[in-house]
């Protein structure tokens, strides 16, 4: 019997090293000037705000659903290699927002709007004329004002340095993600505590191109959001959680694919400028983006 055991496990271990597994290395499409890509996107926040005064007296309770949906064609019409587009063009088709189930169509809806980065900010206009009003613009700019070269970072920070197998998994480099994030808005993360791991989930072709599907888990503790009178110092345990998959085209040839995504940050937090106040935050997000090529005409 053991005879029979060792040479079963003899076949088995020469079969493994005769089939080293494939690996891959994973490349995101950047669009070049002139390319066109078809957009279906959705989100939905979730927010709960609670602010207590140093007597107990609950002076703040915000609680509020949002969805967004928007369809859209975009086209780059100027851009730097490695750097955001600074001139584009999108055709909403579709464009609407809901609070707390109450839907309200965005003025976006059946228009082409031109986009254009200049001195260092974004502006919007329609194309053929026409102002865009100032609540419109001003989600237009909340937009565009994160698609910087910041992203364009962040993104490379998530990819593999190398060659991946399918079942492989790699250490984000957080330091640097964190040092990104810190960027965007004035909040204090905790380095040191912060983790996030991905993983090459499968690999598959469609095409004639090479697709896969990539998980990213990242946590990291936050200390503090806010400047000023309206800062909010966290406890020890709050932290933002977000999970992120990508199934999508990793040869360059294609952006088509599709991300889900998911994000939670909960916890108390006191206010230094008044003391005895706390906060309590409940905060989730999740969104979801379908990509496709347009063909030229």
């Amino acid at each position: 019997m053991n005879a029979v055991l060792l040479a079963v496990l003899g076949s088995l271990f020469w079969v493994n090293v005769g089939q080293a597994q494939e690996t891959y290395t994973i490349k995101l499409k950047e669009r070049d000037a002139g390319a066109t890509v078809a957009v279906t996107k959705s989100e939905i926040t979730s927010a709960k705000v609670t602010v207590t005064d140093g007597g107990g007296n609950v002076v703040v309770d915000n609680r509020n659903v949002t969805k967004d949906n928007q369809i859209y064609v975009e086209t780059v019409l100027e851009r730097q290699p490695g750097k955001p587009p600074t001139k584009l063009q999108r055709q909403y088709t579709k464009a609407e927002r809901s609070t707390d189930d109450r839907l309200q169509e965005s003025a976006l809806q059946g228009k082409t709007v031109l986009i254009e980065k200049k001195d260092g900010s974004y502006t919007f206009m329609y194309k053929g004329g026409g102002t865009i009003d100032a609540t419109t613009a001003a989600a237009l700019a909340k937009e565009f004002s994160k698609k910087s070269e910041t992203d364009a970072e962040l993104e490379r920070l998530l990819l593999p340095n190398g060659a991946v197998a399918v079942g492989g998994s790699w250490k984000i480099d957080m330091p640097k993600v964190v040092q990104e994030l810190a960027k965007q808005g004035p909040m204090k993360l905790n380095v040191a505590k912060s983790a996030g791991q991905g993983k090459l989930m499968k690999a598959y072709k469609r095409d004639g191109r090479q697709y896969g599907e990539l998980k990213f888990s990242i946590e990291i503790p936050i200390t503090s959001i806010g400047e000023g009178k309206g800062t909010l110092v966290f406890g020890d345990g709050v932290k933002i959680v977000l999970d992120l998959t990508l199934d999508t085209c990793i040869d360059g040839a294609t952006e088509a694919g599709k991300m889900q995504m998911k994000m939670r940050m909960a916890g108390n937090a006191t206010i230094p400028d008044a003391p005895g106040a706390s906060a309590t935050l409940d905060i989730s997000v999740e969104a979801s983006q379908i990509q496709s090529d347009v063909k030229k005409k």
